[in-house]
């Protein structure tokens, strides 16, 4: 489902969704997935625009094998976002200037059963327990960026920038 609009200087677009499948036969592989984008253009002034893009996602989806003890068949929980926020100048038809903050985030997490030993004797196990693995995983990004874009011609066109980014990933269980 999609609905957009302007409202003078204002153009947006909002978008909803709903996505599932049962995967193949044979396999643990299903998705489930809700997701929402959003997006608006503001022309601030005659020489300034700014945007901002958001969306966010939320399901399940399956994974494992049932062959395999290490690996059994479970849900994963996935959660995502993304935010931009951009400014842009026009100072003349050669002559552009933008600033771009961008921020990301995954979350995924599952618990996983499954059977640990602690150590053989005549390659057999000594103490055998059922327990559960849980794996969870945070991921973020923080990015801002500047570009200039200078045309000195038809033909010629400089483009120089900078950015920093920060990247974050937090597992217990990896790491």
């Amino acid at each position: 489902m999609r609905y957009a609009g302007n409202n003078g200087d204002l153009d947006y677009r909002i978008t909803l969704g709903h996505r599932e499948d049962n995967g193949f036969d044979q396999k643990y592989d299903s998705k489930r997935s809700q997701f929402l984008t959003a997006r608006s253009d503001y022309h601030l002034t005659s020489t300034d625009d700014l945007q901002f893009q958001f969306g966010y996602n939320e399901g399940e989806r399956g994974t494992g094998t049932v062959d395999i003890p290490l690996n059994q068949p479970r849900d994963v929980s996935i959660e995502s976002h993304y935010e931009q926020l951009r400014w842009l100048r026009n100072f003349d038809a050669a002559n552009e200037l933008s600033v771009q903050f961008y921020h990301t985030y995954h979350r995924s997490s599952e618990d996983v059963n499954t059977i640990l030993n602690t150590g053989t004797l005549g390659g057999n196990p000594i103490i055998v327990y059922p327990t559960v693995l849980s794996s969870n995983v945070v991921a973020e990004r923080f990015d801002l960026e500047m570009q200039h874009t200078l045309s000195m011609s038809d033909a010629i066109r400089i483009v120089w920038g900078g950015g920093a980014r920060l990247d974050q990933i937090k597992s217990p269980l990896f790491f």
